[in-house]
């Protein structure tokens, strides 16, 4: 995917504790990839923050619209299975969305 091709675009903060950062890491290197698949999907990323105790951001592009975006909640929700749980797993940290508007 090339970012011209993508249109619209969700950031998902997640608060990631310290102790829990490798987990996390190795939770997404093995993702399910469950939404791949969908109509519109244009890739995902996970970004690390630079400073330690700041929001992981799980970055999803779609290339169709958002109802692409919207589609895809239960596979994405059946994919965090693989994520840790407990007082180390990673929480909902808030959520953007963005359409593109120049390239």
């Amino acid at each position: 995917m090339t970012l011209i091709e993508a249109r619209f675009v969700t950031v998902s903060g997640i608060a990631v504790p310290a102790a829990g950062a490798a987990a996390l890491g190795e939770a997404m290197q093995n993702r399910s990839g469950l939404v791949e698949d969908e109509p519109g999907f244009g890739g995902l990323q996970v970004w690390r923050p630079l400073r330690s105790g700041d929001p992981y951001r799980m970055v999803t592009w779609w290339i169709r619209n958002r109802l692409s975006a919207a589609t895809c909640r239960p596979k994405h929700h059946a994919s965090h299975v693989r994520t840790p749980r407990g007082p180390e797993g990673p929480r909902p940290s808030g959520l953007d969305r963005y359409w593109c508007i120049s390239d």
